[in-house]
C-alpha cells in the first residue's frame, strides 16, 4: 500500500474513532457550528476551492475545527478572527493536518500581525514543538504570524508525500530550530517520494532578539524537494555570534530538483542561498534569480553538488568572507552565472564546472 493511500485510510478510521464516540463527535461539531460555517469559492494558487469555511475566534475553537477537518476529509477554509491563540494553554504540543485542501489564515488579508499562533518558549525544553505538521496536500497557511517552538514553525512531511502547500503572508519567529521544515525520508537518494509543488511567497523570517538561539536553525530547511518556489521573501538574523556557523538562510538540498528562488531579501545572516551541501544527493536544475543578500561570515551563494542550475541577476554583499558565489564539487556542472553583482569573488571549488559564467561585475560594500 503507498503512502497515500495509508493515510486516506487514517482518516477514514478516525472518522470511524469519531462516529463510534458518538456525543463527544456530536459536541464538537456543533461548537465548530456555533463558531460559523458558510460556503467558500476559494481558488487561490495551488489550492482547490475549499467546500466549507469555518471562522474560529480562540485556541479550543481552533484545534476542535482542525480535528473535524481531519476527520471529515479536509477541503475546509479555517479563517482565525483576531487574536493570540496559544497552543500550551490547551495542553497542545503541535497541530496535525492530516486530511487534504485545509486552508488556515487570519481574517485581514495582506496582514500578518493580528492573528498570532504561539507555543510557550524558543527552548529546547519547550512543549509546544511545532506549530503545524503537515501530512495532507494542498495545505495552505496565510496572514498569521508563528512563533516560540521547540523545533519548527511548520514542518511538512515530505516522506509522507505532503505537496502542494502554499505558505503565504506568514512571520516566522523564535524558533530554537529551522523555521520551515520540508523533511524526507531518512535515505533520500533512495526514495522516490518527494514533496513537490510547495510555494512561500512574502513572508518573513527572523529573531526579535536580532539573532538565533543556536547555530542549528534557519529560515527554510528544505529536503528532497521538487518543484517548489520561493518568491519576495525576506530572512533575516540567521546568525550565531562567537559559534558554529548557523546554516543557510535558505537551504533545499538531499536530491531537490526544479527549485526557484527570486525576489528575496536576505539580511544580516552568516550564510545566505544554498542548493546542496556537500557531497549529498544530486541537486539539479534550480534557478536562483533577483535575490539580495547580505551576509557576515560566509558565502551569499552557494551550489554543492548540484548540476545544471542558473543563477542570474543577484546582488551580494559579503562581509568578512571573500567569496560571494560558490560552486562546488564534480557533481556541479552546466551551471550558468550571469549579471550578477557581488562585493566577492565568484569561485569554482574542488572540481565543480560552470558552463558560463558571464556579465557579472564587482561593487563595493557598502
Amino acid at each position: 500500500m503507498n503512502k497515500k493511500a495509508v493515510k486516506k485510510l487514517s482518516v477514514i478510521l478516525l472518522f470511524a474513532v469519531f462516529t463510534m464516540l458518538g456525543s463527544n463527535f456530536s459536541t464538537e461539531r456543533t461548537c465548530v457550528a456555533a463558531a460559523g460555517i458558510g460556503n467558500s469559492s476559494l481558488s487561490p494558487e495551488n489550492v482547490p476551492t475549499r467546500a466549507s469555511t469555518v471562522y474560529v475566534s480562540n485556541i479550543t475553537q481552533l484545534r476542535n475545527a482542525i480535528n473535524n477537518a481531519n476527520a471529515s476529509d479536509g477541503n475546509v477554509e479555517i479563517i482565525c478572527n483576531n487574536g493570540t491563540y496559544n497552543l500550551n494553554s490547551i495542553g497542545l504540543t503541535h497541530f496535525n493536518i492530516t486530511a487534504d485542501n485545509i486552508t488556515i489564515r487570519g481574517n485581514t488579508p495582506g496582514d500578518r500581525d493580528y492573528v498570532i499562533l504561539r507555543g510557550d518558549a524558543m527552548s529546547p525544553n519547550a512543549n509546544v514543538r511545532l506549530i503545524f505538521r503537515v501530512t495532507g496536500d494542498n495545505f495552505r497557511c496565510e496572514n498569521m504570524t508563528l512563533k516560540y517552538v521547540r523545533w519548527h514553525a511548520i514542518q511538512i512531511c515530505g516522506e509522507d508525500d505532503a505537496d502542494a502547500p502554499v505558505i503565504r503572508n506568514v512571520r516566522f519567529m523564535d524558533t530554537y530550530e529551522q523555521m520551515l521544515k520540508v523533511s524526507a525520508d531518512a535515505n533520500p537518494s533512495q526514495s522516490s517520494t518527494y514533496s513537490d509543488n510547495g510555494l512561500i511567497e512574502d513572508c518573513i523570517f527572523e529573531y526579535s532578539a536580532g539573532q538565533a538561539p543556536n547555530w542549528y536553525t534557519c529560515g527554510i530547511d528544505a529536503h528532497h524537494c521538487k518543484n517548489w518556489t520561493v518568491r519576495n521573501t525576506i530572512v533575516k538574523d540567521i546568525k550565531n555570534p562567537g559559534g558554529t556557523l548557523t546554516e543557510p538562510a535558505i537551504h533545499f538540498w538531499n536530491g531537490s530538483t526544479g527549485i526557484t528562488i527570486e525576489g528575496c531579501t536576505i539580511l544580516n545572516s552568516e550564510r545566505g542561498i544554498y542548493i546542496g551541501m556537500g557531497t549529498d544527493s544530486i541537486n539539479s536544475n534550480c534557478t536562483i534569480k533577483n535575490n539580495t543578500v547580505t551576509t557576515i561570515r560566509d558565502v551569499g551563494i552557494g551550489i554543492e553538488n548540484a548540476p545544471n542550475n542558473v543563477i542570474d541577476n543577484n546582488t551580494c554583499y559579503t562581509y568578512n568572507y571573500p567569496n560571494s558565489i560558490e560552486y562546488r564539487w564534480p557533481g556541479t556542472t552546466g551551471t550558468k552565472i550571469t549579471n550578477n553583482k557581488t562585493t566577492g569573488n565568484i569561485v569554482s571549488r574542488d572540481g565543480a564546472t560552470a558552463s558560463q559564467v558571464s556579465g557579472n561585475i564587482k561593487i563595493p560594500l557598502p
